[in-house]
């Protein structure tokens, strides 16, 4: 292998990291707001209303209901969700993303202090940075959840910058790069942090030639949509119904604990924050200060006679600050509070990049010791580990649910669904949700919730005893202890799962005969049926039992997602019909 070639796998051999890094992104599944609002095509389906109506409807909701400009927000969401059904092609997009937002991280810094191949130790140094940085979450996770929006308004304010910086003579350019800049605003607030930078970027390129007239829109466009916000807010979306507008957390609260809550979101990209909380925070205060070969104070030194060190380190600070004050004294101030240290929100995404550029001399002394470098490889090995783990918990309550559901409909098990079936289940996940059945029918399907809860407060739909009343069968039998509904001639079918955590288990199907209540309680005492449909995840096939009474309600009251070794005899006997 000659020179060139090692100089070139030398280079890449970080991104090649970065790509192995994420890759549990694509073994990921839908979390948090995602799980609904991947359901978009299913709940069009209801109001009869076109892709673009919904895009409008949600934006304006938004702007003149809590004073957020979420235009290209919600194109970009709902266009995702609804074009793209697999989930594997959304979250590859979200992983290219991610990993391209290194890419071009690194590129900017690159042209913008022209750093050359002696400078390569330090280029490493701030993707290492980086990596120890992240730390997925099972709540509020800006790359797993959220439609990875933060990540997307990353990407185009880092387009903007590197765009500014590669074609400074380029009017066309400067004006794509304006519009990467204004289309990002309207997309997520934190765009806001990165104003400061492009314009102390801008300055620097252009400081012998004029750089105030191309300073102007870069400054003026936020301050004139900040500003429309503010009066939004204050004139606007405070009515009698919604004195706090249509979502409070949007709202500025300045008091005391905005203190702590940005101590709290400041923390969260210290690396392992997310897994050790409090106690990493209290013994890496000692080790950051105190210790001389490695310390913050070993990286100062390093600073002080370094002008473009010093550049960067005014970068990271402002990529580190700004999204922690921003998140501080909005709403979500309350939920950082209450959980401590460890909790993060959205912003703890771009807050890695920032940690990078203030940590990278420290981690650059460490690569240019042996020592160091097992270190540094180790604890990028456990960080990967950590994150991967993550992914798995959160795929044994969320993402497999969904798969059997899927994979089930793939085989055939919704062909006899029509428009108007009732579906009788317990809504354990969002893809329970009657918007997911039609989604993968095509048909409006009524979901009955079988928990005796008032189902109608919560989002809407049926519980069973609506279901009843509405399909206005008479009971057939009525005794002093139970009531017997003859739904045998009814379009009424009862589905449920049961899963282990590794994602094994059986989905059913079946049309119900008849539902048993308790007299007095109107609590469900049996579910019959004749006609069963099982899909099981071993063989990815469905076995069809029909012409044998089964009472599908012992298995149905399983609420819980539970190993199968931990099943009891009677749903073992289930499984294997």
């Amino acid at each position: 292998m000659n020179i060139c070639v090692k100089e070139k796998l030398k280079k890449l051999f970080p991104f090649i990291v970065v790509i192995v890094f994420f890759s549990p992104i694509l073994f990921s599944g839908y979390l948090g707001d995602d799980m609904y609002n991947s359901l978009i095509y299913g709940s069009m389906l209801y109001t009869d209303t076109s892709l673009f109506e919904r895009i409008i409807a949600e934006s304006k909701g938004w702007i003149f209901g809590s004073g957020r400009l979420f235009i290209f927000n919600w194109i970009y969401i709902y266009s995702i969700f609804y074009f793209i059904q697999s989930v594997l092609i959304v979250k590859f997009i979200c992983y290219t993303i991610v990993c391209a937002n290194i890419v071009i991280f690194i590129e900017i810094i690159k042209n913008l202090f022209k750093f050359d191949v002696k400078n390569s130790k330090y280029l490493i140094a701030i993707i290492i940075s980086y990596l120890l940085s992240v730390q997925f979450s099972k709540t509020h996770d800006p790359i797993l959840a959220f439609a990875f929006i933060v990540p997307l308004v990353t990407l185009l304010n880092f387009l903007s910058i590197l765009l500014i910086i590669k074609y400074k003579n380029n009017f066309i350019v400067y004006i794509i790069s304006l519009l990467l800049f204004i289309l990002a605003l309207i997309t997520y607030e934190l765009a806001y942090i990165f104003v400061p930078i492009i314009i102390s970027i801008i300055y620097c390129i252009y400081k012998k030639n004029k750089p105030f007239f191309k300073i102007i829109p870069f400054l003026l466009i936020p301050l004139v949509l900040f500003l429309f916000i503010i009066y939004l807010k204050a004139f606007v979306i405070q009515t009698d119904e919604h004195p706090n507008g249509t979502y409070p957390d949007s709202n500025f609260n300045f008091n005391l604990r905005m203190i702590y809550a940005f101590l709290i979101q400041t923390a969260a990209s210290v690396p392992f924050m997310q897994h050790l909380k409090v106690w990493l925070f209290v013994l890496i205060i000692p080790f950051i200060i105190f210790f001389k070969n490695f310390s913050l104070y070993n990286c100062i030194k390093i600073y002080k006679d370094n002008f473009l060190l010093k550049y960067l380190l005014g970068i990271g600070l402002l990529l580190l600050i700004l999204p922690s004050l921003i998140i501080s004294f909005s709403g979500h101030q309350h939920h950082l509070v209450i959980d401590g240290f460890g909790a993060s929100y959205l912003s703890s995404y771009i807050q890695s990049f920032g940690f990078a550029l203030i940590f990278f001399p420290i981690i650059s002394q460490l690569l240019s010791k042996k020592n160091g470098v097992l270190l540094l490889v180790f604890l990028l090995t456990v960080n990967f580990i950590l994150n991967a783990r993550i992914v798995k918990s959160l795929n044994s309550s969320f993402k497999f649910s969904r798969e059997i559901i899927v994979n089930a409909s793939k085989e055939g098990i919704f062909n006899n669904f029509n428009n108007g079936t009732y579906v009788f289940r317990f809504m354990r996940q969002p893809s329970d949700y009657f918007w997911h059945y039609a989604q993968l029918t095509k048909k409006k399907i009524k979901t009955c919730e079988m928990a005796n809860i008032n189902q109608e407060e919560i989002d809407a739909t049926y519980n069973y005893i609506n279901c009843l009343t509405e399909i206005g069968t008479k009971p057939l039998i009525r005794n002093n202890k139970f009531i017997v509904y003859d739904l045998s001639k009814k379009d009424t079918y009862a589905t449920h799962y049961v899963l282990d955590k590794k994602g094994n288990g059986f989905y059913f199907v079946a049309k119900i005969k008849n539902i048993t209540l308790e007299k007095y309680t109107n609590n469900i005492i049996s579910i019959i049926s004749e006609d069963i449909k099982i899909y099981e995840t071993k063989t990815k096939k469905i076995k069809i039992i029909d012409h044998e009474v089964f009472d599908l309600f012992p298995v149905m009251s399983i609420n819980k997602t539970k190993e199968l070794k931990e099943l009891s005899e009677y749903e073992k006997v289930f499984i294997q019909l």
